[in-house]
């Protein structure tokens, strides 16, 4: 039989962490009842620790300094009391690093370079593996593009990181395209172009899907061999079909103004 259930979400509380960039992304310790929050509107940035022990007051209690690591914290992810930091370097086209602090005292057990950009990271639901997409993006001149790269770090064997990249799927980048992958980079490489961004894990714990920001694609990747297992474009969308209209500005003053576009 089908069961009925209603939700009713409600804010009842809140706490004002500062200006743009202050508190993008977020991870919540149920051991501990703290809250960590990026805070990069400061240089370099830092993750700021929240008390929720009551939400309705949260209140902050402490901070962590991560300029000895990097410019610069992306994300975070917490997992059986540790504390996963995605951090960038300055310039961020050098290599970043992945910092596991205790949630308890903040002491560090971990800090392993990543890929350039680390831009989300994340634990497996087992708790086994610590996952960095490294989104590798070029300087706006293109005159430096580093690779980018996936990050693998096994939890249970001192944190060993593995960082893998797409070269290996240099050779199909035309059957690719023509399914719908995107490269566009100027002048770059396979292995330049694609750009990790975001990380899902499946409940087994075995198989991570990483989403390819800009090149419309998202990868599958299995966990225990550290290998990239394929390349999935997401296909096409015709805007020059009706049905397809967008309204793809906001210089015309106007909502909705729905289109077809080439």
């Amino acid at each position: 039989p089908l069961i009925k259930e209603s939700v009713i979400f409600g804010a009842i509380g809140s706490i004002d962490l500062g200006s743009t960039g202050a508190s993008e992304i977020s991870a919540f310790d149920p051991i501990t009842n703290k809250l960590f929050v990026v805070k990069n509107d400061v240089t370099p940035g830092r993750i700021e620790v929240l008390n929720l022990s009551n939400p309705s007051i949260p209140s902050i209690i402490g901070n962590i300094l991560i300029g000895d690591y990097g410019s610069a914290v992306n994300s975070v992810s917490v997992n059986n009391g540790m504390l996963a930091a995605a951090i960038e370097s300055n310039p961020k086209q050098n290599p970043g690093r992945i910092v596991v602090f205790r949630t308890s005292d903040y002491t560090v057990l971990a800090n392993k370079e990543a890929g350039a950009l680390p831009d989300m990271v994340t634990f497996s639901p087992d708790g086994k593996f610590i996952i960095s997409a490294n989104e590798g993006e070029p300087n706006d001149a293109y005159t430096i593009d580093p690779v980018g790269t996936v990050s693998i770090l096994d939890v249970d064997q001192n944190f060993a990181v593995t960082t893998i990249d797409f070269s290996g799927f240099s050779g199909q980048e035309d059957q690719k395209k023509k399914k719908g992958l995107r490269k566009f980079g100027l002048n770059a490489s396979f292995a330049q172009d694609m750009e990790p961004e975001y990380v899902a894990i499946s409940a087994n714990s075995k198989t991570a899907w990483v989403s390819l920001q800009e090149n419309n694609a998202i990868a599958r990747i299995d966990i225990k061999s550290k290998t990239i297992e394929e390349i999935l474009p997401l296909g096409f969308k015709n805007y020059n079909l009706s049905f397809n209209a967008i309204d793809p500005s906001d210089a015309d003053g106007m909502i909705g103004n729905l289109s077809t576009w080439p």
